[in-house]
């Protein structure tokens, strides 16, 4: 997402693949979870939930974690608001979705599905993009080292969402 609250295109792909398996009775919510770019901005979650709602997703069946900045915080500060969920349906590009799953699974959900929304990210000039295959690759690293001192040094979820 741009600093203005303007949503890239991957995103858009995402909402846009949430909406479909939601209106095709894949899912029975929709739950997004994204930061903000800039300080006073929107944050992603919750501009990715207007556009859910524009497309017909009743508000009623969204939930929106607005503080996370990373895939590993997805998935830490998203636990309160999917504690009753019995599977979770992760949605996002394909080449993310190995992280994304770990981290979602680090937060002790079993019954993970995912759906990808793009295979890989695109440059502008509509090639893959091999800075984001590349930065993906080491952030796996970086989430499973910081999961791993969390989990280390005893800290429980609930202490790390304080």
């Amino acid at each position: 997402m741009s600093a203005d609250g303007t949503l890239h295109r991957e995103s858009l792909a995402r909402v846009d693949k949430g909406v479909a398996l939601f209106a095709a009775n894949l899912a029975t919510r929709i739950h997004f979870s994204g930061g903000r770019a800039a300080p006073d901005g929107p944050s992603a979650g919750v501009q990715m939930a207007r556009h859910a709602i524009a497309q017909g997703i009743p508000a009623a069946a969204i939930s929106v974690e607005e503080r996370s900045l990373s895939t590993l915080q997805n998935a830490l500060f998203s636990k309160p608001m999917l504690a009753d969920a019995q599977s979770i349906l992760l949605v996002t590009e394909a080449f993310h979705l190995p992280r994304a799953k770990a981290s979602f699974r680090w937060m002790g959900y079993d019954n993970i599905r995912t759906a990808h929304a793009g295979r890989f990210r695109r440059a502008p000039d509509n090639t893959i993009s091999l800075t984001m295959i590349g930065r993906e690759t080491l952030a796996i690293w970086f989430n499973l080292g910081r999961a791993i001192l969390w989990s280390a040094t005893g800290h429980r979820h609930d202490d790390i969402l304080q």
